[in-house]
């Protein structure tokens, strides 16, 4: 059975097509993975800057004065928040090298 040229044509612009679709489906996962990337750079960044903030504040010394129950709180709350950060975006990169994103 031989296709006509009608039919020729039509194959070929569906083969086309989907091989843009194809092609645009791969960029944007690269743009998801390199987006995904730099959100965990600047987290662990972040949470580097966070770390010295907690380390020099737990080693200062206050003039005497205790910091409140509510301050103390408040530093490791952000610094417990920023390494939750890390981990979740470790594991989406890691489900993204998994399925074959990056």
């Amino acid at each position: 059975m031989s296709l006509s040229r009608e039919d020729e044509g039509m194959l070929r612009a569906a083969l086309s097509s989907f091989r843009a679709k194809e092609e645009e489906i791969k960029r944007k996962k690269m743009e998801v993975c390199d987006c995904m990337l730099s959100h965990l750079g600047r987290i662990k960044e972040e949470t580097k800057r966070l770390a010295i903030i907690c380390k020099q504040n737990g080693s200062e010394d206050d003039g005497g004065e205790d910091k409140t129950t509510e301050e103390q709180e408040t530093g490791s709350g952000e610094a417990d928040e920023a390494q939750h950060g890390v981990a979740f975006f470790s594991l989406v990169r890691t489900l993204l090298l998994v399925s074959g994103y990056m």
